[in-house]
């Protein structure tokens, strides 16, 4: 509303805002380039799965040690990965500790018309339609596969897709 604009405008004045150190640490999150070769590496990585409803990469606790990098560093990596065109979601998966356990992180958009929740759910975890994410034990193609057989089970009717 225009009330809430001239509020952040007031607050602007009022701290001394710096627009471009907002833009370039929030929007654009600059980066280094360890992290860029990190990037460069998972985004090698991409594949798509069988029915060509989910692209999928990872990342191994390996890599984070290779780059003498922080688990943190993949931030913003999901929401590129997201607007691939070619896909209805986007999966990333993280060996982050080295437990045998991968995290899985799963988006889409309402224009895909995916609900990645109702899939996390099938794999043990949780979200919303848009962001959802589980846990599960074993190696990254045995998460690949488990994933693959619950898309298998969506497409058969088995769960409601979203509309």
């Amino acid at each position: 509303t225009v009330n809430t604009l001239e509020s952040a405008l007031e607050l602007i004045k009022e701290h001394n805002f710096k627009w471009n150190k907002v833009v370039r640490d929030v929007v654009y999150c600059e980066r280094d380039t360890a992290t860029f070769k990190l990037w460069s590496r998972v985004l090698g990585r991409i594949a798509k799965d069988k029915t060509e409803t989910m692209v999928y990469t990872y990342v191994m606790r390996q890599d984070f040690k290779d780059f003498k990098l922080a688990f943190e560093k993949t931030g913003g990596l999901i929401d590129l990965l997201k607007t691939t065109s070619d896909a209805k979601f986007t999966m990333f998966l993280k060996d982050v500790y080295g437990d045998g356990v991968i995290e899985a992180s799963l988006r889409s958009d309402s224009e895909k018309g995916f609900d990645v929740a109702q899939l996390a759910i099938m794999l043990g975890g949780g979200g919303h339609k848009r962001s959802a994410g589980f846990r599960m034990n074993g190696s990254v193609e045995e998460v690949v596969a488990a994933v693959e057989e619950k898309l298998k089970e969506i497409k058969k009717g088995k769960i409601k897709k979203e509309m």
